[in-house]
């Protein structure tokens, strides 16, 4: 949306992480001798956070994209109520979700 400071769409989907993890595990392994595989390292946070694993609680409401918008704080957050240049979160949620909908279901 128009004044986002960042914003970025990744895949999610299980393909996708598992090539990644593919790559994420080759690098461990040649930088520290150990690697730690991105399901496990979800599942371990899960668990201490959640007390829950990712992949039955989490993974299957996935979907196959995710995107990520950062506004600048200030205009997220609008103190007194009326500030013109402020773009109320609720006004950029929707059409930002429409958008991504549109862009990955062709």
């Amino acid at each position: 949306p128009t004044g986002t400071f960042v914003y970025f769409a990744i895949r999610i989907d299980a393909d996708y992480i598992n090539t990644l993890n593919t790559v994420f595990v080759a690098v461990q392994e040649r930088t520290v001798g150990t690697a730690l595989s991105i399901p496990d390292g979800l599942d371990m946070l899960f668990r201490d956070i959640f007390s829950t694993d990712f992949q039955t609680s989490v993974a299957p409401f996935l979907g196959d994209y995710i995107a990520v918008g950062i506004l600048p704080l200030d205009n997220v957050i609008d103190y007194d109520w009326n500030n013109a240049s402020c773009v109320p979160i609720q006004n950029w949620i929707i059409p930002c979700s429409r958008l991504i909908w549109h862009l990955f279901h062709k």
